[in-house]
């Protein structure tokens, strides 16, 4: 199946796991509308498409897992206003571009794995260091303080 539109009305969500549903398709907008949501799982699918911008709007979400799907394009600038964002897993998709400054903004970021992504570039901002799980391809993406690189 895919992910409703209709998902988007559901306010009061707290915990969204849809990992492991066999989903297809894009990811739709309305996510953003989730205003309480704090963990997302829609990893171990097959949607396709972009990550949608509108999960900016998520500032509750403590973690957002997007790991194996298809996803194609940037890491969206706006998951950097995520600010009580702890884990962030994109690993497994073919998401291009450099990893987004603003992600080193996110002091409550922990966690973070964008290993498995063969279109990433650029470099991991240092304020991310102190991380207790760091997950990269050395060889697409600079990390001045990965011990692996």
């Amino acid at each position: 199946g895919t992910l409703p539109k209709e998902l988007g009305q559901l306010s009061m969500l707290v915990i969204l796991d849809l990992e492991s549903n066999k989903l297809k398709g894009k990811m739709p907008n309305t996510l953003g509308q989730l205003t309480d949501l704090e963990e997302l799982w829609l990893n171990n699918n097959s949607l396709d498409g972009t990550i949608s911008n509108a999960l900016g709007q998520l500032t509750n979400l403590k973690k957002l897992y997007l790991g194996y799907n298809n996803f194609s394009g940037p890491i969206p600038n706006e998951l950097g206003q995520l600010i009580n964002l702890g884990r962030l897993y994109v690993n497994h998709n073919n998401l291009s571009g450099p990893i987004p400054n603003a992600l080193g903004q996110l002091i409550n970021l922990d966690q973070l794995d964008v290993s498995s992504n063969i279109f990433l570039s650029g470099k991991i901002p240092n304020s991310l260091c102190n991380m207790s799980y760091l997950r990269i391809d050395c060889g697409l993406v600079e990390c001045e303080c990965c011990a692996s690189c």
